[in-house]
């Protein structure tokens, strides 16, 4: 499938995010996407005076190095990256910051695009309204081509290599993956991703592989493979956003990459036309991957998500006449497919409405209709219980 890109200003939050609001608060939430915020007195064993203030960067325990380079360092020490130096990481505004870079400052006008489907709102939005997909990079290169790659739940969300190696050309600047995968939470293998990163080296083309999830595999913790590890002109990015339930408190991502054209670019956007990063931002995600801490915080995660995949399993079981669904690789999301002759985001929008109130999001925002994407993050095991409780009884009235 080719497209044009939509513009950029077109691009919003799919309207699923409001399903439930006009019944208020739902009372079960099957739609978490991040782990439980760690509390910030985990991660500052005492930051009574930090809250004194003024306090500058200079007076840290940390000294020198700069902060900078403090987090980078501890970006490099935790995150399995293998001959990376701080000069190959860029401090970001979140993931979104560094996913927007990589976009903008690798594809040019007249270039192709691969990106695998289903992934996350930013790369490919399905808007049902106009039945046309979106893209973050659209505003900057209109006269760009996409292929979207779509994958099957029926072939465990594997990546068809065969169909990426066809596609693939002199002209394709860029393919998009996302290991561990949102909205499906598969992981690639090892084989997998070393496949894609020699189709992109034969074709000169850039890899970005957008891997935020990465440390919550739910097997054993960084065990999925990194792109940036195989391939000069691969793109990592990340944050703690997902893995620590930092979204609402500290927005600090990273890009990674070896390749010096990409990271002076992306550099100078970062420095002219992004706001700056506070140093207490730096401090706070330097702090929570501290080398004994930050396993400690992943395993929580995982344990957590572990049981909550242990009751969705238990029902899935029971109800193999309806869903098809394997459970996820990683992290908190998964994402089942069902043969009710309903199209998703009607079955969203009456299970989110009295007297279920239990929110889940339609598979149409990525655009695979009788699809949804479940989610348990953020969620406890009798939440989740009682979620599927409610689910159960709409299947019943069907």
């Amino acid at each position: 499938m080719v497209m044009k890109l939509i513009p950029r200003q077109y691009m919003t939050q799919p309207r699923s995010y409001k399903i439930g609001m006009e019944h208020g608060k739902a009372n079960y939430n099957l739609a978490g996407a991040a782990a439980p915020q760690v509390p910030l007195n985990e991660v500052i064993d005492d930051a009574s005076e930090l809250l004194k203030g003024p306090v500058k960067a200079s007076e840290l325990p940390e000294g020198e190095p700069s902060l900078d380079i403090f987090l980078k360092e501890r970006i490099i020490e935790t995150q399995g990256f293998e001959d990376i130096t701080t000069d190959n990481i860029l401090i970001t505004n979140a993931t979104y910051e560094a996913n927007f870079l990589a976009l903008s400052e690798t594809v040019e006008n007249g270039d192709e695009i691969i990106i695998s489907a289903p992934i996350w709102y930013q790369f490919a939005a399905y808007m049902d309204q106009t039945h046309e997909y979106s893209f973050c990079c659209g505003g900057m290169h209109p006269n760009s081509k996409v292929h979207l790659l779509k994958r099957d739940i029926a072939e465990g969300w594997k990546y068809d290599l065969e169909s990426l190696k066809e596609l693939a050309t002199h002209r394709t600047a860029l393919i998009v993956i996302n290991c561990p995968n949102n909205p499906t939470g598969a992981c690639v293998s090892e084989e997998e991703m070393k496949a894609i990163c020699d189709i992109a080296e034969e074709n000169g083309s850039y890899v970005i592989h957008d891997q935020i999830y990465r440390g919550l595999e739910l097997d054993k913790p960084f065990s999925s493979p990194q792109a940036v590890n195989m391939y000069d002109k691969a793109i990592g990015t990340s944050s703690l956003s997902k893995t620590l339930g930092f979204e609402p408190v500290n927005r600090v991502g990273w890009l990674v990459t070896r390749d010096k054209k990409l990271m002076g670019r992306a550099s100078t956007v970062n420095d002219w036309y992004i706001s700056r990063i506070g140093w207490l931002s730096k401090y706070l995600t330097a702090e929570a991957l501290e080398p004994v801490k930050y396993p400690m915080f992943l395993e929580r995660a995982t344990k957590q998500a572990n049981a909550c995949w242990d009751v969705i399993e238990k029902f899935m079981d029971g109800h193999k006449d309806i869903f098809e669904w394997s459970r996820p690789d990683a992290a908190f999301l998964s994402m089942p497919k069902y043969n009710i002759d309903m199209k998703s985001w009607d079955f969203s929008t009456k299970l989110a409405a009295p007297p279920y109130l239990t929110r889940i999001l339609p598979g149409i925002d990525y655009g695979f209709e009788n699809h949804l994407r479940l989610g348990v993050g953020g969620q406890t095991v009798e939440s989740v219980k009682g979620g599927m409780e409610q689910l159960g009884k709409f299947l019943e009235t069907l």
